[in-house]
């Protein structure tokens, strides 16, 4: 009984032992013309949103195909989202979430570079935004934006 309760335990902490992390996070607008610019943002120039980050290493988890998903929320905890430009849901902690965008990645511990665009649908509201990105059903890192 011991031996299969030190077993679960041990399950349990190579699954968080896995879990991948992000680095060298880095969010920028970019124009109609493709100059790319930091936060804060003027809501006119963002045509697009440009997120890239590498995926940290992590010897404990296995090399296999991965769902990276971001998700944009504004001030009010509101998702940005539009089906018809690739968002979706998934599930976090049993409860249907949206997100933003998606890609699908073989993860094979090289800390590889992902990088989103995403293209606005209408324009940004002034204020703060989150944005996370998501593997699976766990949060990996976060960063943030302002829209002036």
């Amino acid at each position: 009984n011991r031996l299969s309760q030190s077993k679960d335990l041990l399950a349990t902490k190579v699954a968080i032992a896995s879990q991948l992390k992000i680095e060298n996070f880095s969010i920028v607008a970019l124009n109609d013309r493709g100059k790319e610019r930091q936060s804060p943002f003027r809501a006119r120039q963002i045509a697009q949103l440009k997120v890239e980050f590498n995926i940290a290493e992590n010897n404990v988890a296995p090399v296999e195909g991965k769902k990276i998903m971001i998700r944009i929320i504004d001030e009010n905890g509101q998702v940005l989202f539009d089906v018809a430009r690739g968002s979706g849901t998934f599930l976090l902690n049993g409860k249907e979430e949206f997100y933003t965008a998606s890609q699908e990645i073989l993860f094979d511990n090289t800390k590889q570079r992902l990088s989103f665009l995403y293209d606005k649908g209408s324009e940004f509201a002034d204020g703060s935004y989150t944005l996370e990105v998501y593997a699976d059903d766990y949060i990996m890192g976060r960063g943030e934006f302002v829209v002036k």
